[in-house]
């Protein structure tokens, strides 16, 4: 009886490091892959997307809409709460309202994905410039693509000042280490369904 609970809890023991050795050898391949770098930053697109979150992805998306890297601009997952501070930031931008569309319905990546892609039927378009902070474009990427397939994306990752060495940060290694996990489950789901 000692030796076959013995052997039990020696293969839960080896079980448990492999699962912990792939999660982390995960990880280290997840942050490897985070973009550095916005490789595209010229090509033009219909519209420009920017995903709710982070305080500097809105300031961006704005600046490319007034630069002219595409005609319209979808900002995803608006709080209702937060309409005015949004609304402002167009006001001080100087940029036609009808050139914006505010999104409320989202509250998750994958509703950001639901919907942009009603926006996009709607307004027929064949391209956009997807803007999130680094961390979370993988994910946003996986899941747009998902949904959207024919349409082409063109990443535009926004680099928070205060995670340029998220690593050394409470916080940054927090957010980015909640973005594997939800990726991990986001690959799991897409492989499921």
């Amino acid at each position: 009886m000692f030796v076959r609970f013995d052997k039990i809890l020696s293969a839960v023991t080896f079980t448990s490091l492999a699962i912990i050795g792939v999660w982390v050898i995960g990880f280290i391949i997840f942050v490897s892959r985070l973009p550095t770098q916005i490789y595209d930053k010229f090509s033009p697109t219909d519209a420009i997307v920017v995903l709710t979150g982070d305080k500097d992805r809105i300031p961006e998306g704005v600046a490319l809409l007034s630069k002219g890297y595409a005609p319209k601009l979808l900002i995803s997952g608006v709080n209702p709460k937060s309409k005015s501070k949004v609304m402002a930031r167009l006001y001080r931008a100087r940029i036609n309202k009808n050139r914006i569309k505010l999104g409320y319905d989202a509250g998750t990546t994958i509703e950001n994905a639901e919907e942009t892609e009603e926006w996009i039927m709607l307004e027929d378009m064949q391209s956009i410039r997807l803007v999130t902070s680094h961390y979370h474009m993988p994910r946003s990427l996986l899941e747009f693509r998902n949904r959207l397939p024919e349409l082409k994306i063109i990443p535009h990752p926004v680099f928070p000042k205060k995670q340029k060495k998220w690593w050394f940060s409470r916080r940054g290694f927090r957010l980015v280490f909640l973005e594997y996990n939800k990726s991990i489950i986001a690959h799991v789901r897409q492989k499921i369904s």
